[in-house]
C-alpha cells in the first residue's frame, strides 16, 4: 500500500511512482501539481481526484496541507502597510494567488461563495474532474508546516518512525513515544 523507502529512492518525490504507472494512488498536494504536471506527464491511462475517506469510527475526514499562515511581526516598523499586505493576502484575491504555488491556501470555515475566484478557478478546471475535491478538502484541511528553522531535522527524525507506523510494522501507541522521544530534544534548539 505505501512503498517502503528503499522502493521510494528512485524518485524524487512519491507522486512519480503513480505518473510511472507503478501505484494506484498517490495522496499529492495541491491543484498546481495535480493540475499541471500530471497532465502533462501522465499519458498511458485516465486518472481523477478523490476525497480521503472519512474514519469509520468517527465519520470524520481530515488531510494535511501545507498550508501558510500569515501574520504580522508585532513590533515591526510599518504596522499599517504589514496591515495592509496580511489584509490582501487573506482575500479571495489574495488566496486564489497564494493557491497557484504549492501551498493551498489557509482559509477560515464558511461557504465557497465567500471565495469566489478561488472556487471559480477550480469549477473551470478541465483536469482534474472533480478538481472542486481540493475546495473541500479546505474544510477539513490541517496545516503540516512546522515553524522552526530546523523543520527539516524534525521531519527527518520523524519519518522513520512514521514509516514504521504506515507500513504496519508498529502500532500508533508504539510510535508516538518513539516520536516524542525523538523530536523533544530538536525542539529545544
Amino acid at each position: 500500500v505505501l512503498p517502503p523507502t528503499e522502493v521510494l529512492q528512485p524518485y524524487p518525490v512519491p507522486a512519480f511512482m503513480f505518473i510511472d504507472n507503478k501505484v494506484a494512488m498517490s495522496i499529492d498536494h495541491w491543484v498546481p501539481v495535480v493540475s499541471s504536471l500530471y497532465p502533462g506527464m501522465i499519458k498511458n491511462f485516465q486518472w481523477d481526484v478523490a476525497p480521503l475517506p472519512k474514519n469509520p469510527r468517527t465519520g470524520l475526514r481530515i488531510t494535511s496541507s501545507s498550508n501558510w499562515a500569515t501574520a504580522i511581526f508585532a513590533k515591526t516598523k510599518y504596522p499599517e502597510e504589514a496591515y495592509k499586505i496580511w489584509h490582501w493576502m487573506n482575500s479571495d484575491e489574495g488566496m486564489y494567488a497564494r493557491s497557484l504555488g504549492m501551498a493551498g491556501p489557509m482559509m477560515p470555515s464558511g461557504p465557497a461563495d465567500k471565495w469566489p475566484m478561488l472556487t471559480k478557478a477550480l469549477q473551470e478546471m478541465k483536469t482534474p474532474a472533480n478538481a472542486k475535491v481540493f475546495l473541500d478538502a479546505l474544510a477539513y484541511s490541517r496545516s503540516d508546516i512546522v515553524p522552526r528553522a530546523n523543520a527539516q531535522e524534525i521531519f527527518g527524525a520523524m519519518n522513520p518512525l512514521l514509516e514504521e507506523l504506515w507500513l504496519g510494522r508498529k502500532t500508533a501507541a508504539e510510535v508516538a513515544p518513539l516520536i516524542k522521544a525523538a523530536v523533544d530534544p530538536l525542539m529545544k534548539k
